[in-house]
């Protein structure tokens, strides 16, 4: 059987899947991916309502979108050095699309890939179990409360003017229950109105999906948008005065948002990281952590008003004059990119990490891996044998180091900034501008030694502190 490849001048052969695997997913928040997902939305379905989650669902999910965007910009980089591309009919028909470059296209037989794997239809059935069991729990709030989607302890940095007379409705968590369970405990111990809350999701729908192989796609854009409509109605018939959220990664929130918003209703969201995700929403307001990302989720719904965020998820425990005197420490800031399946990103964690572990040894440095905080006590360990640091669980034992971070693209770059030099990771098909804008510093496996022996003394270490604020400052 014939990979799908593109053959490269010379006889080098090399497969879609490599493509994509040496892809980081910065690509896949690009206009690039959001076209191939428009095309292929439009093969399935012309409904109004169904197009937009349906986009959002392959723009997230489907692995074939990702690797047909992976496979378009590959083509753009290389075009002088390809001879054929083979490809099954699905992205032939894309590809038809093109400029006509001097290589040729060559269709193999056989079935295209789902557009949607069977994983995320189970994913969908284990989310609409604790859905419907967190509404068995919950309680209706009082007319004309504000009401807070919740997840976690984030929501509380998100909103610190509003959480506390306002009625916090607490979904599913399925990425750090040990999180939920402690965010739970703080509102009871905080007299805190809350609730246990969930959208109606069809378990009989979910179920069903997990077998449908070329109608997934469309059905499981039935069964977000289906789910959030029937909650918007709920919301409404409890006449909430606004909504605050923090939801841009839900694929069919734009059916809850747009409903509320046709009644009248506010929707404000706040960006709970730094990534872009999906490309169709629709809020009142976005508090954005950059100008960039608010462009982006205003594009395709030109009435929100974007707004930047005050605030961070985290106050930190230290400043940069708790640093400054202390000997210097080369700390990388995790990322669970394993969890998502980020293959690109994770191995640039791994190579970044063996640099350091050089250059830790060269210069006789301490060598800390923060924790993301969704990493479980069990992966704890073997994350920080992978990476070779020693764990920092917490912030507050930086206090006796002077830090130089390293990082891909955290959010956490945002809370560190004021406080010590942050490096950037830059690569091919790697964009920190996406996230950071241009205040930023990099660093590439190139000159990544070269960049720690500059920040070793104090007044380079300072100066890239004022050089990775903001412009406006």
């Amino acid at each position: 059987m014939t990979d799908e490849m593109v053959l490269l001048s010379g006889g080098k052969r090399i497969t879609l899947t490599e493509i994509q695997l040496g892809t980081s997913a910065d690509l896949y928040q690009t206009e690039i991916l959001y076209k191939v997902t428009e095309k292929l939305a439009a093969h399935i379905t012309t409904s109004p309502h169904l197009q937009p989650v349906l986009m959002n669902l392959l723009s997230l999910k489907s692995s074939r979108a990702k690797q047909i965007a992976a496979l378009l910009s590959f083509i753009e980089n290389n075009k002088k050095n390809i001879l054929e591309v083979t490809v099954k009919k699905d992205i032939a028909k894309i590809l038809a699309g093109l400029p006509q470059y001097r290589f040729t296209y060559k269709t193999i037989p056989g079935d295209s890939p789902n557009l949607i794997e069977r994983k995320h239809s189970i994913q969908a059935l284990l989310k609409a179990i604790l859905h419907r069991a967190f509404r068995l729990l919950r309680h209706t709030p009082p007319s004309d409360s504000t009401l807070i989607r919740s997840w976690v302890e984030v929501t509380i940095k998100m909103f610190p003017e509003i959480y506390k007379s306002a009625e916090l409705r607490i979904f599913p968590f399925a990425l750090g229950l040990k999180r939920q369970i402690q965010f739970i405990k703080y509102c009871r111990e905080n007299q805190l109105m809350h609730s246990l809350d969930g959208l109606p999701y069809s378990i009989p729908r979910a179920f069903i999906n997990i077998f449908r192989n070329a109608s997934r796609p469309l059905k499981m854009a039935e069964f977000e948008h289906l789910a959030n409509h029937k909650y918007a109605n709920e919301v409404l018939s409890w006449k909430p005065k606004k909504v605050y959220t923090s939801d841009e990664f839900e694929v069919g929130a734009i059916s809850l948002h747009r409903t509320l918003l046709d009644n009248g209703v506010a929707v404000i969201n706040c960006a709970h990281g730094v990534g872009w995700y999906c490309p169709y929403v629709a809020y009142k307001e976005f508090w954005a952590i950059t100008l960039e990302q608010g462009e982006f989720y205003s594009l395709r719904y030109p009435k929100i008003n974007v707004k930047l965020r005050g605030g961070q998820n985290s106050k930190l425990p230290f400043s940069k004059e708790d640093c400054i005197k202390n000997p210097p420490a080369l700390v990388m800031i995790h990322q669970n990119f394993e969890d998502h399946s980020l293959h690109a990103e994770d191995a640039a964690q791994i190579r970044i990490a063996r640099l350091l572990e050089s250059a830790s040894r060269s210069y006789d440095l301490p060598f800390l891996i923060k924790m993301h905080p969704n990493t479980t006590d069990d992966n704890k360990k073997k994350v920080a044998s992978i990476l070779g640091g020693k764990p920092l669980v917490g912030w507050a034992d930086l206090k006796q180091h002077r830090p130089i971070f390293f990082l891909i693209n955290s959010t956490t770059f945002f809370e560190l900034r004021e406080i010590a030099p942050i490096l950037v990771y830059e690569a091919d098909s790697f964009a920190p501008e996406t996230y950071f804008g241009s205040s930023y510093n990099s660093f590439t496996e190139g000159n990544c030694l070269e960049k720690i022996n500059q920040l070793l003394a104090v007044d380079e270490w300072e100066s890239a502190i004022s050089s990775q604020r903001p412009k406006e400052q």
